[in-house]
């Protein structure tokens, strides 16, 4: 965290190590063994927090909002990669500018280009429900399998390394492994199945990659 003024403070960009991701394919081959990851999950307080702020965003005309309401947070946990997953589905959100107030932090954040990510994030949404929608009536079992073929179908992975968003796994059909997990939980959580986002490392040819997996109930 760095500090920006006596009364303000920035979450910092998460570090991406691509020289670690560039063989992330391999995880479909033989000889590839996943660690035991770590669940991304939200707490209730990080949650409300970020839909306030999507939400804000999203409604502002400039694209720049601070939460109403200060929360009892003393810092960014991995908000980045958690409001990827749950809530800004087509950028690359943050930086988090926090702003104390009392016990808890009033969070800033800018959205560049606001209206054209508004009409990302509805075409976004629209697909999702649509593939959902296409389920209807399917046994849970049937459904996850539904979406891992259409995701399997219709999105490559991403051997340059420039696509990890949500919407660049649906929409655009090329993303690395996180978009992949992503939108499998996006995808689940809309169709009423429990889903985790799992963060770890695969083992191939003796290196060890980060990676992410779904773990579905």
């Amino acid at each position: 965290m760095e500090e920006r003024s006596p009364t303000q403070f920035l979450c910092g960009e998460d570090v991406v190590m691509k020289k670690l991701l560039r063989n992330m394919a391999v995880v479909a081959m033989a000889g590839v063994m996943a660690s035991a990851g770590v669940m991304v999950s939200l707490g209730a307080v990080e949650h409300d927090m970020l839909a306030d702020l999507y939400q804000g965003t999203m409604a502002s005309d400039s694209g720049t909002y601070t939460t109403q309401a200060a929360y009892p947070l003393d810092q960014c946990h991995e908000w980045k990669m958690k409001a990827k997953i749950s809530f800004f589905h087509s950028i690359d959100p943050g930086p988090f500018i926090l702003h104390p107030e009392g016990a808890g932090m009033r969070v800033e954040m800018t959205v560049p280009n606001v209206a054209q990510v508004r009409q990302q994030e509805a075409e976004y949404d629209a697909r999702i429900q649509e593939l959902v929608a296409q389920t209807a009536g399917m046994t849970k079992e049937a459904a996850i399998q539904s979406f891992r073929d259409y995701l399997v179908a219709h999105c490559e992975y991403d051997y340059g390394l420039t696509g990890s968003l949500p919407y660049d796994c649906l929409i655009r059909g090329k993303s690395v492994c996180q978009g992949y997990t992503s939108v499998m939980c996006n995808l689940c959580h809309a169709a009423g199945i429990e889903c985790e986002y799992i963060s770890g490392t695969v083992t191939y040819n003796g290196q060890v990659m980060p990676h992410s997996w779904n773990r579905v109930k």
